[in-house]
């Protein structure tokens, strides 16, 4: 007795496929690749919302950003999504910017594509930029110094101006940190939050590509009371989910989304209040209010073919190969593509072939 429209599309084409609902929706991530900047210091540079919308505009601004000392050390950059950054992969969000639906890590039948001529794009953008840091050597030099933003550390290169986007700051739930902290400044630091991710023409259309899925919930065969553990999990994913915390995590459910980052937008008062910090400035960011228009714009979901783990492995072999300058985009890619269609064939001669 579940449609899909219960929920929002990325989720439920995550959970339900091949006639059958795999996992139950549990908590959304509504949007990852929205960039947390400081407007003391991207204003500075000439950027704000409204220009901080294609990968192009994140590479001018990086342009202008980027400085050495005078012994050629790297001392503050622009832009790093980074190659893996907390809890998701930028090769499973970041890289769909270049994408459109059906195309990148996986084409529309959940086969691998790593050759696909967005994912060339992708890495060739990343190599750009590191070279504009004076390459990944130096960079890597560079980021190991940064305190990151979730410890709070008046060193923290966001903080300090070295870094107007790092890593972390990576979607809407990255501005916690600037609530939870002063970072050593009286009355804490100013933050906004882009609209939308970085994408080749910075559109509306363009965030279909983004995938929304998150976390869903597995009973498996032979649990003792499935019913019962069924009847919980809807009663604390999908009727009260967005009430418990209030969570950064948001709702699954389509008809919850505002509700969800009400509640969301709630939670983060305590946090200004604990941290000494007044009001509450997280309610009036564009890219907060839009959140449940992004979750049902979002049509893509995370991978699920079983090759999925060693393609990653690989896919982050590849990428340091190239950003060293080891390897090309697509040399490297077509090495990847070849190995993970190898490790899916040796599965499915092990395990037989999986029918979605």
């Amino acid at each position: 007795h579940i449609s899909d429209n219960y929920f929002i599309p990325a989720m439920s084409r995550w959970a339900h496929f091949g006639g059958h609902w795999w996992g139950i929706p549990a908590v959304s991530g509504p949007l990852a690749g929205q960039s947390v900047y400081l407007p003391k210091y991207a204003g500075a540079l000439g950027y704000n919302n409204s220009n901080l919308k294609t990968w192009d505009d994140y590479y001018q601004m990086s342009k202008k950003a980027v400085k050495f000392d005078k012994n050629g050390n790297l001392t503050r950059i622009g832009y790093w999504p980074g190659i893996t950054s907390l809890t998701f992969h930028v090769w499973e969000t970041m890289a769909r910017g270049f994408c459109p639906v059906g195309h990148g890590m996986y084409n529309a039948q959940n086969q691998p594509t790593a050759t696909d001529s967005c994912n060339v794009a992708f890495l060739t953008y990343l190599k750009k930029l590191a070279d504009l840091y004076g390459g990944y050597a130096k960079l890597s030099t560079f980021l190991t110094g940064d305190p990151d933003i979730w410890n709070g550390s008046p060193k923290d290169y966001m903080a300090s101006g070295k870094a107007i986007i790092s890593p972390s700051a990576n979607a809407y739930w990255a501005i916690t940190p600037f609530d939870q902290s002063t970072f050593g400044v009286k009355g804490g630091l100013s933050y906004q939050v882009t609209p939308l991710p970085p994408t080749v023409h910075g559109t509306m259309a363009e965030v279909a590509n983004y995938p929304a899925t998150q976390q869903v919930v597995i009973i498996p065969p032979g649990a003792k009371h499935p019913d019962a553990a069924f009847l919980a999990t809807k009663f604390i994913a999908w009727d009260n989910g967005y009430l418990l915390g209030p969570s950064t995590n948001g709702s699954p459910v389509a008809a919850d989304q505002q509700k969800w980052v009400n509640a969301f937008i709630a939670g983060e008062k305590p946090f200004r209040q604990k941290a000494g910090l007044p009001g509450n400035p997280v309610g009036s960011l564009q890219a907060v209010q839009m959140q449940p228009e992004l979750a049902k714009l979002s049509q893509a979901y995370l991978p699920t073919n079983p090759v999925h783990v060693y393609y990653l492995e690989q896919l982050n072999k590849a990428t340091a190969r190239v950003l060293y300058g080891q390897q090309s985009p697509s040399a490297a890619l077509a090495q990847v593509q070849r190995l993970v269609v190898s490790d899916e064939k040796r599965l499915q001669s092990q395990y037989g072939k999986w029918n979605w």
